[in-house]
């Protein structure tokens, strides 16, 4: 069974997405202020939820360029919604990013030729690798490769440090102190 979308369904598609990402920018706007506080999980699931309608809309149209963003941006949300990460700057700015890049895509879906320039690559990169850095230092470290860290390491300098302070270096990261 094979389902035709027209041009109603991607008008409606649109509308809907623009509203959920307000909501989504709303709520971030609210995120970035109570950084270091506790989260408010009821916007959290909030967030969440816009995210996975998005995704699943997107889906069904075959919008893959918004449902990879989507997907990427409701994995981050939804480690936070189950309290396993938590907001930082960061994270809100990548958040805000993955928002911006599917408010453009939206707008260039819209166009005439309902085709996207936007290179989302950068984006869904930089969300899975923020994901997995995040995850890997909540979870005891181990060694985190330095591609993934939120910022670059010289080798001649990770090579003149001895073992005490390279753990010392990773328990600053950890802490979120670097």
């Amino acid at each position: 069974m094979t389902m035709e979308f027209g041009q109603e369904d991607f008008r409606i598609f649109l509308e809907e997405g623009q509203a959920h990402l307000e909501t989504l920018e709303q709520s971030l706007l609210v995120l970035e202020d109570s950084i270091g506080g506790a989260l408010d999980l009821g916007m959290i699931n909030e967030m969440f939820r816009a995210a996975h309608s998005v995704k699943g809309a997107a889906g069904m149209l075959g919008l893959k360029a918004i449902q990879s963003v989507t997907h990427q941006l409701e994995n981050l949300l939804g480690r936070m919604r189950e309290g396993a990460l938590s907001a930082d700057y960061e994270i809100v700015e990548a958040l805000f990013e993955a928002v911006d890049v599917l408010r453009t895509l939206m707008v260039e879906m819209g166009g005439p030729d309902r085709t996207t320039r936007t290179d989302i690559k950068p984006t869904v990169e930089r969300l899975k690798k923020l994901l997995e850095v995040r995850e890997a230092l909540a979870n005891g470290g181990g060694v985190v490769d330095s591609s993934l860290l939120p910022f670059s390491v010289d080798p001649a300098l990770e090579a003149s440090l001895d073992a005490r302070a390279m753990e010392a270096a990773k328990r600053a990261v950890r802490e979120k102190r670097y």
